[in-house]
């Protein structure tokens, strides 16, 4: 699975759901098959508003022998302040010892100031004034056949103030601004996907859920 930042892969002809959050994420059975769909998908649009023209090149080819060795890996400190699931933190730290075992070198970095519950607070903020816009026809006009859960997200969205939704973006250019910092020091950072073990569908998503 790969997941690229916004702007990265072109999702012209994609129908927008979260707008500026909105990816083109891409699902395949090796690294060597992501990485020919990645080379296809990351060029840059100039038809696409979001997509981004990279500094350089990327160089997506996969090493028939990747060398893992000296590797630095950031693992948040403050995430020890999140409620995890004692199945996701045992398993989230038998993956870092096994990246121990295999030559990587892993240690704590910081990001003070920036708490991860308020980074997807304002996350949500973003998402739902954009979904608002973008499917303001559908509520209006079909709002009957719209799961209730999204009909509420509109309407959050629809009553958010101008200031609420700056206060979002300057939030979400802060910690674009913090996690530049510390991959200056390392070379990715390690997070679980969510902080708890797949949940029901029926059943509604853990407040936390998005935290990571």
């Amino acid at each position: 699975v790969l997941k690229p930042p916004p702007g990265r892969m072109r999702v012209r002809g994609v129908r927008p759901w979260y707008g500026q959050l909105d990816v083109v994420g891409t699902l395949a059975r090796s690294a060597r098959d992501l990485a020919v769909l990645a080379a296809a998908l990351t060029q840059y649009d100039p038809e696409d508003g979001a997509s981004i023209e990279p500094g350089r090149a990327i160089d997506w080819a996969v090493p028939v022998s990747p060398a893992v060795d000296g590797l630095r890996i950031g693992r948040l400190a403050n995430m020890d302040a999140v409620d995890m699931e004692p199945a996701v933190a045992g398993a989230f730290a038998h993956a870092l010892q096994s990246l121990r075992d295999i030559g990587c070198e892993v240690f704590d970095v910081a990001m003070p100031g920036l708490e991860l519950e308020e980074v997807v607070r304002h996350g949500v903020t973003i998402t739902r004034a954009d979904a608002a816009v973008i499917h303001a026809a559908d509520y209006e006009n079909r709002r009957g056949e719209l799961s209730p859960g999204l009909v509420e997200n509109l309407e959050i969205g629809r009553r958010l103030s101008a200031r609420e939704i700056v206060e979002a973006g300057r939030a979400r250019d802060e910690a674009r601004l913090a996690v530049r910092r510390v991959l200056a020091d390392c070379d990715m950072i390690a997070l679980p996907t969510a902080p708890q073990v797949a949940f029901p569908l029926d059943q509604p998503a853990p407040d936390n859920q998005p935290v990571f």
